[in-house]
């Protein structure tokens, strides 16, 4: 048998004859055909998973039930937050201008696949803030009248999502790998669909996301060549309120809800799985898609054996792991945030600053260089004072008392400051960090 290692194991249960008809609604047993997911969470409103669909009308209200009855916006929320993603941002590829929005990096079922198969197994894999992935051992049951299980059609099934560059939207893609099958099953007879079912999670705004579905038989998901669909999912944000300090951004946030449906002419099954989310927004000042996980945090991984940067970096190091000990002004009663144990920091946008801290900062990391150096060390030619955290977070220098806090500076090479701050300028707009956003910056080497 071939191995598969997956996120979950999945059943789909669907009731026919044992001769291939359809069983009719007056002959089902009293039994109830479930959908079981092994080892994940439930989400949604109580009842409306895991229920047998005897109708296209039942189905609908079954949907409506969920969007009714759905877990409040803090709630779903807080249910994706309870486990947030860090990814890994290579410093490597960032030069002095933002990657071009083809440059994303998005995953590709091969990827997916490679990552799970090598003994991944939490419910989604980030590859970035703009993409991710699933995959899925799923069974299409089939069931006799009595209830005696008569056979079943095997699939793996990979799923990613990525967004689009430069556009509001976000393309699931599902792969389904025929894994083969036992006893009698009726593939051409019952229909196996995908779905990315949306809602926006912001009462106080209007938004809109689009919804739809890949509905194929079973027999054409085993087919090479057809076991591939796509859904789409666009969306747009207006009306946001006025007291909204980033109202001319259209932020919106939006839950999706991946889930299966096997459905026939007198029965099936939905499997919902664990919900994740994502926003989307028309800002100006960074690139990429216009949406992105944000659930996932960027930590940004620049090398301190680059020897055109590693003084700036040897810097960051020293403020985060020794602030008192290595840096000035040292008065500190904790070291520097930025790592998943100090803490993330937080970008702040020169457009939002509007207690002109950022230029703040730079003239109080300027003086405090001055004090703890010669004259003969700075101000000179081809030196520059360098700060962390970073002038353009909401931790930098000026929201600290002066000599006070957790922040630190340094005279190094004019050179080293302007590469390094380029590499940083360039990630933060290629990676889509907006006003607020957390992010993380390691050194690494």
């Amino acid at each position: 048998m071939k191995q598969r290692l997956m996120a979950a194991a999945s059943v789909l249960v669907f009731l026919v004859s044992a001769t291939g008809g359809v069983v009719p609604a007056s002959a089902q047993p009293d039994v109830t055909p479930e959908v079981t997911q092994q080892g994940q969470p439930q989400y949604g409103a109580p009842g409306a998973k895991n229920q047998r669909i005897t109708s296209p009308e039942q189905l609908a209200q079954l949907r409506s039930a969920d969007k009714l009855a759905a877990l409040t916006p803090e709630q779903r929320k807080s249910k994706a937050l309870e486990k947030r993603y860090i990814y890994r941002a290579d410093g490597a590829k960032y030069g002095g201008e933002a990657l071009a929005a083809a440059s994303m990096d998005v995953v590709t079922f091969d990827e997916c696949k490679a990552k799970y198969f090598s003994g991944y197994r939490e419910e989604y894999w980030h590859k970035n803030r703009y993409s991710l992935c699933r995959v899925e051992s799923l069974s299409v049951v089939y069931y006799q009248p009595l209830g005696n299980r008569v056979g079943q059609t095997n699939f793996t099934i990979v799923m990613i999502g990525n967004s689009r560059p430069g556009q509001r939207g976000i393309d699931f893609k599902v792969h389904m790998i025929y894994e083969g099958f036992s006893g009698t099953t009726f593939p051409n007879e019952v229909f196996l669909s995908f779905s990315a079912y949306c809602y926006f999670t912001e009462p106080d705004r209007r938004s809109t996301c689009t919804q739809g579905a890949v509905r194929k038989t079973v027999a054409q998901w085993m087919t090479p060549g057809v076991n591939e669909g796509t859904v789409a999912l666009d969306t747009t944000t207006t009306g946001v309120p006025a007291t909204d300090k980033y109202r001319s951004e259209n932020r919106g946030q939006f839950e999706y809800g991946p889930e299966y449906v096997v459905d026939g002419p007198y029965g099936g099954n939905r499997l919902d799985l664990p919900p994740n989310f994502f926003r989307c927004d028309e800002a100006t000042y960074v690139f990429g898609s216009k949406c992105v996980f944000d659930h996932v945090t960027s930590n940004l991984h620049l090398d301190n054996s680059d020897n055109e940067i590693n003084q700036s970096t040897q810097l960051i190091r020293d403020a985060q792991t020794d602030i008192n000990g290595k840096t000035y002004p040292g008065n500190s009663p904790r070291n520097a945030p930025g790592t998943v144990t100090n803490g993330p920091l937080y970008r702040l946008f020169k457009d939002y600053d509007t207690n002109n801290k950022i230029v703040g900062s730079r003239k109080k990391v300027g003086r405090a260089c001055k004090r703890y150096t010669t004259r003969a060390q700075y101000p000179i030619s081809g030196k520059q004072c360098d700060e962390y955290p970073y002038a353009t977070t909401y931790q930098n220098s000026s929201f600290w008392p002066t000599g006070q806090g957790p922040w630190a500076v340094r005279v190094i090479d004019a050179t080293h400051n302007g590469k390094a701050g380029n590499k940083y300028g360039a990630w933060l707009g290629d990676d889509h960090i907006l006003d607020g956003d957390p992010f993380f910056v390691t050194i690494v080497n």
